[in-house]
């Protein structure tokens, strides 16, 4: 799977990923890792 990201839309993907940097603890990085998976197999399912 490929995402083409837009030049003038690369500052509001960063922006959540500088604010959960900062502000996520291991377990809940673990924790959404795990929810997108998830929802990456359902995807993969055709569901």
């Amino acid at each position: 799977m490929a995402i083409d990201v837009l030049p003038e839309a690369q500052e509001d993907l960063l922006s959540p990923q500088e604010y959960m940097l900062d502000r996520w603890s291991e377990a809940d990085w673990l924790k959404a890792e795990e929810a997108i998976f998830e929802k990456l197999a359902l995807v993969d399912t055709g569901f």
